[in-house]
């Protein structure tokens, strides 16, 4: 990962002081979060017979495959019946029982309703029953909030593109483009370090070696090492994922001899976005707090750190492999597609569900375009002879008498008449 120099030195330094500075901002103006409208009672025309707002929260979901899904039903039906009366909470036990067609149909004539009206929704304003507003500009979150399932602390970050986001991702793979110069450093170093006769050296050096190598290829520890600092940009605890130092027992099983491998081991938790991580990596035989370590071994060095480099050095090998300088737009962006390294960092998604309409409505436009094609092909065919077909019968009209075979082999210079 050499750097590109795009700038003079000086330039360079000049401009990229902004990451030294405490301060962030200046002066901010934002108008959000939007908040959801106050409940609406139901129209006389449409009954339900509990509280309705819980359950109209479940009929807006009626059609999303989430409401197939046991786990999710049961879920809703225990946080309904906290908001039931004893009454309501003895009746109500069953979810199939009850139909909120009528609820869902609701929903729908509003959604349509407010598409056909267009301009500005509800929920805006000055609101007064803000925890705190606080006026800090050494943080880039716009606003937090407690989360109610798990009492954690949310925010509403800057999007991507912004110029602050943008600043502190450059800043990110600056660290991670130093780390090219410690690596080979650092993993002599944690070899020796597993024969250590310290129980704690040898464990970290396990630990570190998953960080690097098993997650080199297959990134789904160096996300983390457990929690860096403690909390999150803003005071916020940090998210509950699993990551190399808190695997427990039950997410690996060790295998002596699988398949043609020795020395397997074998991953299976539930990863990002609760989709199940299931992998086997074959690894060293003697492959038997952190994230301080890691500080002493290169400034700004974290676990995740490690993820960026080697994502960063995958992609630019897999670039290379895949594409070439007189790739069009369309194979260069395939190309980039294929070499990311979203798999390898393990970010998975299910499948969406509208996907194979998706993709049968791609394949109908590219049978069209290819018919299309095809016909503009004929037709050029015919332009072009249309183009060359007048002067072809002047050129035979009149050189019927006349043999120009001779002079052009003998006697006319064919430089004059490339020229």
């Amino acid at each position: 990962m050499r750097p590109i120099k795009i700038m003079k030195e000086e330039e360079g330094n000049q401009q990229r002081r902004w990451y030294r500075g405490r301060y962030k901002w200046k002066f901010l103006e934002h108008r959000g979060p939007l908040f959801i409208a106050e409940c609406q009672p139901l129209p006389d025309g449409v009954s339900f017979y509990y509280d309705e707002e819980v359950a109209f929260f479940y009929a807006q979901m009626l059609d999303h495959e989430y409401t197939a899904k046991e786990v999710f039903r049961n879920n809703f039906l225990t946080d309904w019946r906290k908001e039931m009366t004893p009454e309501e909470s003895m009746l109500i036990i069953d979810l199939d029982k009850y139909d909120f067609g009528e609820l869902f149909n609701l929903h729908k004539r509003r959604v349509e309703a407010q598409h056909v009206q267009g301009g500005e929704t509800g929920g805006r304003g000055i609101i007064t029953r803000w925890k705190e507003v606080r006026h800090d500009n050494i943080i880039t979150w716009l606003a937090s909030w407690t989360e109610n399932m798990q009492s954690s602390c949310e925010y509403i970050t800057l999007h991507a593109s912004s110029k602050l986001k943008g600043e502190k991702d450059w800043e990110k793979y600056e660290v991670a483009r130093r780390l090219s110069s410690y690596v080979d450093q650092i993993r002599s170093q944690y070899y020796q370090d597993m024969d250590s006769k310290e129980m704690l050296i040898r464990q970290r050096a396990t630990a570190l070696y998953f960080i690097d190598k098993v997650s080199g290829g297959r990134d789904f520890l160096s996300e983390t090492a457990g929690p860096e600092g403690g909390e999150r940009e803003g005071g916020g605890e940090t998210a509950d994922t699993v990551g190399c130092c808190s695997l427990r027992v039950e997410h690996l099983t060790l295998h002596r001899h699988l398949g043609e491998d020795e020395y397997v081991v074998e991953f299976d938790f539930p990863g990002k976005d609760s989709i199940c991580y299931c992998s086997r990596v074959p690894v060293v035989k003697r492959t038997s707090t952190l994230n301080k370590y890691l500080s002493s071994l290169m400034p700004g060095l974290t676990a995740k750190v490690f993820r960026t480099y080697n994502a960063s050095i995958t992609l630019q090998k897999r670039l290379a492999e895949l594409s070439c300088k007189s790739d069009g737009q369309a194979e260069k962006l395939l190309a980039y597609n294929r070499a990311n390294c979203a798999v390898l960092c393990n970010h998975q998604r299910a499948e969406p569900k509208s996907f194979e309409q998706s993709m049968a409505s791609l394949q109908t436009k590219i049978n069209s375009k290819t018919q299309d094609l095809a016909q503009a092909k004929t037709d050029l065919t015919l332009a072009k002879w249309k183009a060359k077909g007048p002067a072809h019968a002047t050129d035979r009209e009149e050189g019927k008498q006349i043999a120009l075979g001779t002079s052009k082999l003998n006697y006319l210079d064919p430089r004059i008449t490339l020229a």
